[in-house]
């Protein structure tokens, strides 16, 4: 227990009054973001000056604060990103969260003295990346919502570095850092903190029939990528013992109250407090029914939240009699206590649900309550209630009044005081106090001023009292005053007030010393140092991106000059052969390297990678740290690498970064959430440094990669006690929203989901732009799940628009009318241009 007793719970803060009640409430640490560089960027957030006092006001209390810069960088923010670093750093920030490769390689080169902790939006799930990490610079590494216990505890084995993770709170369905959900629908980035939560929306899941046969539906319909939320405090002696430092609580978006009550009941369990107290707690704080996510195994249809995406809150009974004047209830939770000032919602069976606030109720015995109708706050639709309509508490007035309260600046630091007055002396006064660590301070002060004897108002216990109790609104109260005072002494008021100032202030510089950071100067960047050369400029070169052999054969002779083979990613498919191999290295393949592998899939990986040295594969496509890790470990094999989408390469200085870390070449795949004039800057910056980029132009478009499968929970079965049917093999299938909009949806070999925008990106009308962009050494074609014929076709039509230099709209635009014929979804009747000329806020 005595790992438990160190654990760090983490508390967030978007607001002032947030982070009042986090540090009122038993928070060890609270994070939180500047206005702007975080991923929450529609929380208040806080200015250079309010973090000033926020750190103070957190450290006097033993609190650490940690500043979020958790999203991905624009090349023309970069200057400003570095420069709010610097002077977070010397407020006195712990350390920074951080999700932008290019900006951390930078802040780790050119400023060291700042400690970096890296964010779960660089999905790091394995103890392979996490090394990397460590092995980069990171203090600390915040791990994939989706790892295991058993993961944890392996991945702590093989490092030193601080592991934290999320324990309470909202889930991704996506692994963080690998959503472009919401940034493809509807051009808001999760990347750059502006999530809008497709997600939460309502999906129903259809199975797709080739031809003109219909497609049909499955009869899944509600919130069908919406998790619950997740809730670990029962976990936590078994987190602490698998080597957890950090409990992270989710909420920057959510209210000081829910705030105080989580944080409150996570310092509870900490201290050892019973689960029944926290959980009734944190259920009526906000919940969407709760799960433990991947801790302890995988759960299948127990993660979601189908019927509702926003707080469930607390069963309190059934609507016994409805009347014109009134609501009798019949309470089935004797836990729940109602009052007024609470919030109930009744579950109808049509109409929607009806919310409203109680201002006046009758206890008719302890089962049953009597609602008069005058005495609610907010309309009933009356005709639309049933006798036997669950009703539910979702906001507990009790609770509101506490997170109110705690979220106050009270006086709360308990201060010591021992005078000394002496006739003929200087007065001196001794200040102490003990933080919330156990941590003690104390300083003695003395005024320069000889005790005389008092002519008329000797002093007293009762002055000392008076003037040195004048602490109000600095944070401290006067716990303890004790004196040693010689009789009939002046002691001028104004005397004892500087005394009682300078005394306050050595105090607080003792208490912040161990808290103080060296400052960092400001003052302009080194120059960016050399990297490795490459070749030439020369015209970028057909890259096709394929899934099987029989479409890489295909694709090779319609002119592809670059074959990706991702052949992990078909579910049931058998792995390839030696001899499959060997015609796969034949033809020139890279390999492809899948975002995500979990603990126990590493050593499935380092044995491929070995097939894939031993039958000459040309190169590697690397899409997560771990990637670089495994790669590090095979010294005798150097294959053409290329930095994938999935490591979020968003600025010059990510693209910069991979070569020089790894030691060769590598060409970055740039992020789809750049625009043209974006890619085109990046390129010529990559240029003029002899390194090279690659974009994706056309094919798929993946939106979100999942470990939660919806075709196995929704049509296998699957739960957390029973294993899936292998439902997938039984179609293909897509997710169709509330507007009509279709979402292939497809499974791996590791029963991961992925999901598909529903029209397929063309940049072919635009390839006189990208042809003439400098450093673009690539242009890729995703054509994943399109059978061979359709595949070699697509291919050529590029082949032919590259070699013969086609500049005419006309005729583009009519080749790209060709495309569309081969496309694999007969729902996706037209094409996207993705972010090539919006771009993401």
């Amino acid at each position: 227990m005595q790992n438990l007793k160190n654990m760090e719970i983490l508390a967030p803060a978007g607001s002032r009054e947030a982070f009042l009640a986090a540090v009122n409430s038993g928070a060890d640490a609270v994070y939180l973001a500047a206005k702007s560089f975080g991923a929450r960027a529609f929380a208040d957030n806080f200015g250079l000056e309010e973090l000033a006092g926020l750190l103070r006001w957190a450290h006097l209390r033993g609190v650490a604060v940690y500043l979020t810069m958790n999203t991905l960088i624009r090349d023309d923010e970069m200057a400003d990103a570095l420069e709010l670093a610097r002077q977070l750093h010397n407020l006195g920030a712990d350390a920074l969260i951080v999700q932008d490769w290019g900006f951390a390689d930078l802040l780790r080169r050119h400023y060291p003295e700042i400690t970096l902790n890296a964010s779960t939006q660089m999905t790091l799930h394995n103890s392979a990346a996490v090394s990397w990490a460590e092995q980069t610079g990171f203090a600390r590494v915040i791990l994939a919502r989706e790892v295991s216990l058993a993961d944890i505890t392996a991945i702590k084995a093989e490092t030193d570095v601080e592991l934290e993770v999320f324990g309470h709170g909202a889930l991704c369905i996506c692994f963080s850092g690998q959503c472009l959900f919401s940034s493809l629908v509807g051009g808001r980035s999760g990347n750059r903190g502006r999530c809008a939560q497709p997600c939460r929306l309502k999906y129903q899941l259809w199975r797709y029939n080739e031809g003109q046969k219909p497609d049909e539906s499955i009869g899944a319909v509600g919130h069908l990528l919406s998790p619950r939320d997740l809730n670990a405090i029962e976990l936590l002696p078994e987190l602490a013992a698998a080597g957890v430092c950090s409990l992270k609580i989710e909420g920057r978006m959510k209210r000081p109250e829910y705030v105080a009550a989580v944080t409150s009941a996570y310092a509870a369990a900490k201290r050892g407090a019973g689960a029944a107290d926290t959980e009734r707690q944190l259920r009526q704080a906000f919940n969407r029914d709760f799960t433990q996510a991947y801790l302890q195994n995988q759960p299948g249809r127990d993660l979601m939240s189908y019927e509702r995406p926003n707080n469930r809150g607390v069963k309190l009974g059934r609507l016994e009699q409805i009347s014109s004047d009134a609501l009798v209830l019949k309470l089935d939770n004797a836990d729940v206590v109602l009052q007024a000032g609470d919030g109930l919602e009744i579950w109808v069976s049509r109409g929607g649900r009806q919310g409203f606030v109680v201002k006046e109720l009758q206890y008719l015995s302890s089962a049953r309550v009597r609602l008069p109708l005058s005495g609610l706050q907010g309309a009933l639709q009356l005709p639309n209630l049933a006798v036997g309509d669950r009703v539910f508490k979702t906001a507990d007035s009790a609770l509101q009044n506490a997170g109110e309260a705690a979220a106050t600046a009270y006086d709360t630091l308990p201060l010591r005081l021992h005078f000394t007055g002496k006739l003929g002396q200087n007065p001196r006064l001794q200040a102490s106090y003990t933080d919330q660590n156990g941590e003690n301070y104390a300083v003695e002060t003395a005024a320069d001023y000889q005790i005389p004897a008092a002519e008329k108002r000797p002093a007293d216990l009762a002055l000392l009292q008076k003037q040195l109790g004048r602490l109000g609104g600095s944070g401290w109260y006067l716990a303890e005053l004790t004196a040693d005072l010689d009789a009939g002494v002046m002691l001028p008021a104004s005397v004892l007030n500087q005394l009682r100032r300078d005394a306050l202030a050595a105090l607080e510089e003792q208490a912040l010393r161990r808290w103080t950071r060296r400052t960092i100067k400001a003052g302009a960047l080194p120059a960016r140092p050399g990297t490795f050369k490459g070749a030439a400029q020369t015209a970028p070169k057909l890259a096709v991106l394929v899934d099987s052999l029989p479409v890489a054969r295909a694709v090779a002779a319609a002119g592809a000059d670059l074959i990706y083979w991702r052949g992990w990613q078909q579910r049931f498919a058998p792995s390839p052969t030696n001899d499959e191999l060997q015609e796969l290295a034949a033809l020139g393949v890279y390999g492809v390297l899948p975002n995500i592998a979990l603990q126990a899939e590493l050593p499935l990986w380092r044995r491929r990678l070995q097939d894939w040295q031993q039958a000459g594969l040309a190169g590697v496509l690397v899409n997560n740290l771990w990637g670089w890790a495994l790669l590090a470990e095979m010294s005798d094999w150097q294959p053409q690498l290329v930095a994938d989408f999935g490591l979020n390469s968003f600025n010059t200085a990510a693209a910069l970064a991979w070569p020089r870390q790894i030691g060769q070449p590598v060409r970055t795949a740039l992020s789809r959430e750049l625009n043209s004039r974006q890619l085109e800057q990046i390129c010529r910056n990559l240029a003029a440094q002899g390194a090279t980029a690659e974009v994706q132009a056309f094919g798929n478009l993946e939106v979100m990669n999942s470990r939660h499968c919806p075709l196995g929970a929704l049509g296998g079965g699957y739960t957390s006690e029973q294993a899936c049917s292998g439902f997938c093999r039984t179609g293909a299938f897509y997710l169709r929203d509330e507007k009509g909009f279709c979402f292939p949806i497809y499974g791996d070999e590791f029963c991961r989901s992925h999901i598909y925008n529903g029209y397929q990106l063309c940049l072919l009308e635009e390839l006189p732009i990208l042809r003439d962009m400098p450093g673009l050494a690539a242009i890729r074609l995703d054509l994943q799940y399109y059978e061979p014929d359709k595949a070699a076709q697509v291919c050529q039509i590029w082949r032919q628009a590259l070699e013969q230099q086609i500049e005419q709209k006309d005729a583009l635009a009519v080749m790209k009318r060709q495309l569309l014929r081969y496309v694999p979804h007969k729902f996706a009747d037209k094409f996207t241009k993705g972010h090539f000329f919006r771009g993401v806020e």
